[in-house]
């Protein structure tokens, strides 16, 4: 049924937003000027922990981090795979 289809959907864990997510999206559709919103975005630069955000993937069939370019990672796992392996 629809209701059970909208329970799925809601309890989803992307709908699952710290507070401070949720103020500054707030804040960003409430903002009217372009300063405004670049001063939203600056504070979202500034709380990406960038230095562990890099993530080393490995081609799960050859084991290879070479040609990055050429990995394709999986959405759901992060996984890769070289689009030349399979």
């Amino acid at each position: 049924s629809e209701d059970s289809t909208n329970e799925i959907v809601s309890s989803s864990k992307y709908d699952e937003a710290p507070q401070q997510l949720e103020r500054w999206r707030r804040t960003v559709n409430e903002s009217r000027t372009p300063a405004q919103l670049a001063l939203c975005l600056t504070q979202l630069e500034r709380c990406i922990a960038w230095e562990r955000s890099i993530m080393r993937v490995y081609c799960e069939i050859c084991n290879s981090d070479d040609n990055e370019e050429k990995l394709l990672l999986c959405d759901g796992c992060d996984h890769g795979t070289h689009t030349f392996c399979f």
